[in-house]
């Protein structure tokens, strides 16, 4: 506590010992038109994920949708299976689920991945033109 009396005395009398400066009269205004020269560089908007990557995404997603939407298995496969289609619903058959959808509520979802997909592209071409 005394330490902390010692160095604010200090600082006081430092601070009474020293001139104040003030800024010149047309401080103000060399600052303003200092800004006012300044040009600044707009960077070019760049997206994060490119629009070929989302579409690669979206067709592969698709694909795999349609593929085991459209060519249901009707036998249950094993991993060991060799064709690519016949992995997968392999694999999706050990798992189990306990939700059952309804066919209109898989078409809403459907329906809203291509809905979102699409608005993300059309938003994504909106801002590389207004940029």
């Amino acid at each position: 506590m005394k330490k902390e009396i010692e160095i604010d005395d200090l600082i006081r009398s430092t601070l009474k010992n020293e001139d104040i400066q003030s800024p010149g009269s047309n401080f103000t205004e060399r600052v303003m038109s200092a800004i006012s020269n300044v040009q600044v560089e707009h960077a070019a908007y760049k997206p994060l994920i490119s629009g070929r990557v989302l579409a690669g995404v979206f067709c592969f997603i698709a694909l795999i949708v349609g593929l085991l939407y459209f060519f249901p298995s009707s036998q249950t496969s094993t991993l060991s299976d060799t064709s690519f289609i016949g992995k997968i619903q392999g694999y999706l058959n050990t798992l189990q689920f306990s939700i059952k959808i309804p066919g209109s509520i898989s078409y809403i979802i459907i329906s809203a991945f291509l809905m979102i997909f699409l608005q993300v592209i059309l938003i994504s071409k909106y801002i590389r033109k207004t940029f």
